[in-house]
């Protein structure tokens, strides 16, 4: 059963601002002005000086978890385009297709389509270090409170700053990102960085579930950086199966787009791949959910499938789960030769797949490999946001021999970001 501690703090940390609470947390003219383009100015304000109180500290985690949930709503969803995981209905379907996403599936987005995503990404990790800095400020009743802040702060920071590294990029190929207007950071830096931040954090949690939630982004960073050892340390110390995912969470106001663009108005579907994973073992759509597209184009006659894992507008989106932690564990074991330890991980996740009615559940392997682990991947983080990670680390790009070089592999770092910061100057 998952762990109350996890619940609670996915509920605290990350439940997304109403529009008026986003609305009052734009309380500081410069913050909004620098990060967020063509919002308006607010109607009511809160004065600078008195958010530097104990009673107002919610309102500080809200502007963090705002901005971020804006971010990644969209982010997630082109970033799945980009992959070989999703494509655009073009010919496939009859609901309008927005050229935005015909850009991603191409793998060649203009770089003001992430204006608004860097913006708010930028806005959350704003936020995240100023309510590191404002602990000096206030006086505290609870020393947990203080503990909390700086928790929350450095945590978000450094979940920020592994975001730009591990999907920002200033050129196609070159991943990294920029931190206040700063000089552009390649990613193995920037990651290098967010390790730090991280650690920081590891010095405030304030129970056993924040200090494995922690350790699993550890882990990430080494696998994506390659460092094998230090994965596997870190990925045994992170989250284990009954803890509950680290998720994005969405109300009305801030609505989970994945349901309408990939949902009930789909722009975008599933590769075939995904299909023929369900289609060659039925036990898979507790992991792939699908349904089938209502809208073909009238000279198709083959059905086509759309995601049916984020089924309303409030759909949480995990951005960490025990599972990935347990795939991870399983590759740095097949690496040292230790495939029996690895086998055990892979059927761990896949004994937990939940069971489709009508449907035997998914069986257990016998046998695991790099290459079985990597398709386990596909399957246990489909839509999620998270595929151009594994397409970089083993270079498996789907584009064209002739765009392959020039083809996006990350979002690009925008063009607001590249107009007034001199530091970008190509």
């Amino acid at each position: 059963m998952p762990h109350n501690s996890s619940k609670a703090f996915s509920n605290l940390a990350f439940r997304i601002a109403t529009l008026c609470v986003w609305l009052v947390l734009c309380c500081s003219a410069w913050s909004c002005q620098a990060f967020v383009q063509g919002v308006a100015s607010p109607i009511n304000t809160i004065i600078d000086k008195d958010l530097n109180s104990e009673s107002q500290i919610m309102t500080l985690f809200s502007s963090i978890s705002g901005y971020l949930g804006q971010y990644w709503r969209f982010a997630s969803l082109y970033l799945a385009t980009l992959s070989d995981e999703f494509q655009t209905t073009e010919g496939i379907a009859t609901n309008f297709l927005p050229l935005i996403m015909q850009e991603f599936d191409n793998g060649m987005p203009r770089l003001e389509r992430t204006d608004r995503e860097w913006g708010n990404l930028g806005a959350a990790r704003f936020h995240a270090q100023d309510l590191i800095d404002r602990v000096p400020k206030i006086t505290f009743t609870q020393d947990s409170n203080r503990r909390k802040c700086l928790f929350i702060g450095y945590f978000h920071v450094a979940l920020i700053q592994h975001h730009q590294a591990a999907f920002w990029g200033l050129t196609p190929q070159r991943g990294g990102g920029v931190l206040l207007g700063g000089p552009f950071i390649p990613s193995a830096a920037m990651h290098d960085t967010a390790l730090r931040n991280f650690t920081k954090a590891l010095e405030f949690t304030r129970s056993d579930y924040e200090r494995r939630l922690v350790n699993s982004f550890l882990a990430r960073i080494h696998l994506i950086e390659g460092r094998w050892n230090e994965c596997l340390l870190a990925a045994r110390l992170g989250l284990r199966e009954g803890d509950s995912p680290l998720s994005l969470l969405y109300p009305p106001t801030s609505a989970n787009i994945w349901y309408d663009n990939a949902g009930v108005n789909h722009h975008i579907i599933p590769t075939p791949r995904y299909r023929a994973f369900v289609e060659a073992d039925p036990a898979e759509a507790g992991r792939i959910p699908l349904v089938r597209g209502q809208n073909p184009v009238p000279s198709r006659t083959v059905p086509y499938f759309v995601q049916d894992k984020y089924t309303t507008d409030t759909s949480p989106i995990d951005l960490i789960t025990w599972q990935e932690v347990s795939l991870m564990i399983a590759e740095a074991l097949v690496l040292q030769n230790d495939d029996f330890g690895a086998l055990q991980e892979v059927n761990r996740v896949r004994a937990a797949v939940p069971r489709t009615m009508g449907v035997p559940a998914l069986s257990l392997r016998t046998t695991t490999n790099l290459d079985s682990i990597k398709i386990e991947r596909k399957k246990q983080l489909f839509a999620t946001g998270l595929r151009t990670i594994d397409q970089r680390r083993f270079n498996e790009w789907h584009f064209s021999p002739a765009m392959r070089d020039i083809a996006w592999r990350h979002l690009p770092i925008s063009q607001s970001e590249r107009n007034f910061n001199p530091n970008l100057s190509q």
